[in-house]
């Protein structure tokens, strides 16, 4: 077996580039490839960190994974070279992703004061590991327990926003989230969950209207009060039920 040096090693995992080109070389209506860039975006962003750009063209030619058809190539690597560096929440958030996305919850955005659902010192975090305890009738020991265990069973949460909104005026922030609704549906089609949870009242006719773009049923999108001003023990309450109702779903007859 032939070992390879470091600096040849790739930094991004080969299906990622596969997945592109698949969407690229398939894609023929026109409104579908005006979504392109947003699904090159959420395949490669959290690998695209500084220098990611060159390790990218270097890993594509040594692996001789080139787009078909000409001039495409070049096209994707300018497409790619103009992404900006993802958050740091967004990578992180990236390596809690299941291989399956189940069911997937979406809030608004991270907080401004520094807190995140992934470092497990967040409200929602909180609130959220109560409702599952609650759900399943069993105590979580640990952080690192608890995200095994949401991540292990298909359980996933993204932003409306990757950049936080909380300290944004009123109308600014609804632009934001209006502008944020054609990427989280082009996420969502990525994930094709089951299920979708719309954390915050505020965000439900933003994410239902993703939801509806990334083709999922009406009936699988639900939507609870964020768990702050006196909603936590709603926020739990109202999960617990939805944790429940899947659980059951899911057990039940198949057709």
């Amino acid at each position: 077996m032939t070992r390879r040096r470091k600096h040849e090693s790739p930094v991004i995992p080969l299906s990622s580039f596969r997945s592109v080109e698949r969407s690229l070389c398939q894609e023929t209506q026109p409104t579908r490839r005006a979504n392109t860039h947003e699904r090159i975006k959420n395949e490669l962003s959290c690998w695209l960190q500084p220098g990611g750009y060159k390790k990218l063209r270097e890993a594509w030619d040594r692996q001789e994974t080139g787009l078909t058809g000409a001039g495409r190539r070049p096209n994707l690597f300018r497409r790619i070279r103009g992404l900006k560096t993802p958050p740091p929440t967004e990578i992180l958030r990236h390596q809690f992703r299941p291989s399956k996305v189940r069911v997937l919850l979406v809030g608004e955005s991270p907080p401004t004061n520094g807190t995140f659902f992934y470092k497990g010192d967040s409200n929602l975090f909180r609130y959220t590991r109560q409702a599952f305890e609650e759900a399943f009738g069993t105590k979580i020991g640990s952080n690192t327990e608890f995200f095994d265990m949401f991540k292990g069973q298909g359980y996933y949460l993204d932003d409306l926003c990757p950049d936080a909104l909380g300290d944004l005026a009123d109308d600014e922030r609804e632009r934001s989230r209006m502008r944020a609704i054609v990427p989280l549906a082009a996420r969502i089609g990525s994930y094709a969950p089951e299920y979708v949870i719309v954390i915050m009242k505020a965000i439900e006719r933003h994410v239902r209207e993703a939801a509806k773009r990334a083709s999922i049923p009406f009936g699988r999108v639900s939507s609870l009060a964020f768990p702050a001003t006196g909603n936590q023990r709603r926020y739990v309450e109202g999960l617990v039920k939805i944790l429940r109702e899947i659980v059951a779903h899911r057990s039940g007859p198949q057709s």
